[in-house]
């Protein structure tokens, strides 16, 4: 039977039922929380030994008991939750344009004011310490936050919507019923990837370009969720065209950044003589990744794939003649 709470709030559940003098039994406890008597044994012993609870067994009651009042107490945070929970205010600015955002604020200002007031003190001063610097992203309009609550609903009961959609490349607006199956944060916007029947394909749509937006009554198969996490993992950015293996060449110089960064989960980096370092990864979204190629000017070159040398090399020839 697997757990569906987390372990404090289920020693709770158990401390409450105790405390009621129910005397509740290991497999009243178990059903109550939903999980394996085993794991109420643990439970019992964390509140023995961390918690120094007296609580005993009844034998002639078949259940559990206090021998004395006890109150079950928050136990201290450690240095590091402390310092955890300041970052979580500092970093919690990705959920912006989200209907999540009010509760976050109120949430994590309910648990500071729960701590010590050294403890408050501590918090308040490490957030000072972080920053989040934001990556550039469409201003916060309560229209999104709308679509994002629409959508997560939709998502969760395999619901089909159609919407209105700004395309920018095209820069028109189409009608689509699409079957939404996740929603991703990356750099700064939120985007649904979904199935889109116009289309017959997966695509992903910026919530900041949909406009009116309707759920419809028609389900759809739910998704396997770790596939397309694997899928989405696999792009170099939100474009899906060229899946290949791509294989980059940077000298001595820009090497030594290239070595300290994670560019994607696929990748695999390979010393050479000269110094230099060469990149191997398998990704989705060759356009980003000519346009990530480019930022590094003359330190990179493009060994593989074929097209991605030519779009390279078409793009530096476009960029030389404008400067004439």
């Amino acid at each position: 039977m697997p757990s569906t709470r987390p372990s404090l709030a289920r020693m709770m559940l158990i401390h409450q039922a105790i405390a009621g003098k129910r005397y509740p039994s290991l497999d009243d406890l178990a059903h109550l929380c939903q999980v394996h008597p085993r794991t109420i044994k643990r439970d019992l012993r964390a509140l023995r030994e961390e918690f120094d609870a007296p609580v005993v067994y009844a034998r002639e009651e078949q259940g559990f008991y206090y021998t004395n009042d006890f109150t079950l107490a928050t136990p201290p945070l450690t240095e590091g939750e402390i310092l955890a929970l300041s970052m979580m205010s500092t970093f919690s600015s990705v959920l912006a344009n989200t209907p999540f955002a009010p509760a976050v604020t109120r949430a994590l200002e309910k648990l500071l004011v729960m701590l010590p007031e050294e403890a408050q003190q501590i918090v308040l001063q490490d957030g000072l310490l972080v920053s989040n610097l934001p990556d550039p992203a469409p201003p916060a309009q309560v229209q999104t936050a709308i679509h994002f609550n629409v959508l997560l609903h939709a998502i969760d009961r395999n619901q089909r919507v159609r919407m209105t959609y700004y395309t920018l490349s095209r820069n028109a607006i189409s009608t689509r019923e699409v079957d939404p199956y996740h929603l991703y944060y990356r750099r700064g916007m939120w985007y649904l990837h979904a199935y889109c029947h116009q289309r017959r394909a997966t695509r992903d749509f910026a919530l900041s370009r949909i406009g009116a937006l309707e759920p419809l009554a028609v389900s759809f198969p739910a998704p396997d969720l770790e596939a397309v996490r694997a899928t989405l993992a696999q792009r170099f950015s939100i474009m899906q065209d060229g899946c290949a293996e791509v294989v980059v060449a940077f000298d001595a110089e820009t090497a030594r950044l290239v070595r300290e960064r994670r560019w994607h989960p696929s990748q695999t980096i390979e010393d050479v003589p000269d110094g230099g370092c060469r990149l191997t990864m398998t990704v989705t979204g060759l356009s980003s990744v000519k346009r990530w190629v480019l930022s590094f000017g003359r330190h990179a070159r493009v060994l593989a794939p074929p097209e991605l040398v030519r779009q390279v090399a078409a793009e530096v020839r476009a960029m030389a003649a404008q400067l004439g």
